[in-house]
């Protein structure tokens, strides 16, 4: 996760997502006959009258459990494997078990959360005619979805900002001091000093 959070691109269009499902227009199309409205995880917008919400919520909770949870963890698997990949001493080696992991958590899971965010999406503005291509959460989400996963597959090494501050620029060094007693004893106090690579 800290990989990911590393990447600008990642953290702030995750946080982003996380916030709109909340503030949103979820789906906006033609509500009912010849009546254009949005719907919001607060209500329903139709011809400038707000309708209370009665399932959004639960549409809300089923999205946010089924998609995005399983977005950020394929997200977080596949920044971490290109992060080994552009290790230098990283051995291109991999292991059957590793490989099986990693197309489970990468592969399976964002074809998973992709078919998902396509057929909830389609099932819930099947009925408001062209809701399901002007929505923000429809194909307009499956879209950028994807576009953040070929993302994950290019980064560069520059990219990871956060590991690359720290890494890079810092090593530790421990400092010892010897206090004397005054029966003759000594007492070592070690402190662990970052020193910066010049």
């Amino acid at each position: 996760m800290i990989l990911l959070c590393s990447v600008d691109l990642f953290y702030y269009s995750l946080i982003g997502l996380a916030v709109y499902h909340f503030i949103g227009p979820w789906y906006i199309g033609y509500l009912s006959d010849d009546y254009f409205g949005a719907i919001f995880l607060w209500g329903v917008i139709v011809r400038g009258i707000h309708l209370p919400s009665d399932i959004q919520s639960y549409v809300g909770i089923i999205q946010f459990l089924f998609f995005l949870i399983p977005l950020t963890l394929c997200l977080c698997s596949s920044c971490y494997n290109r992060y080994i990949q552009l290790q230098p001493i990283a051995s291109l080696n991999e292991s059957y078990c590793n490989r099986a992991i990693r197309i489970l958590t990468v592969y399976i899971l964002f074809g998973y959360a992709l078919l998902f965010v396509l057929y909830w999406s389609y099932m819930n503005t099947a009925s408001y005619k062209l809701a399901w291509i002007l929505s923000p959460f429809s194909l307009i989400l499956a879209i950028f979805s994807f576009y953040l996963y070929g993302k994950s597959k290019q980064l560069k090494i520059g990219d990871f900002k956060l590991l690359q501050s720290t890494t890079n620029s810092y090593h530790c060094s421990i400092r010892r001091n010897t206090i004397e007693m005054d029966n003759g004893q000594n007492i070592i106090t070690s402190r662990r000093a970052e020193v910066k690579n010049h």
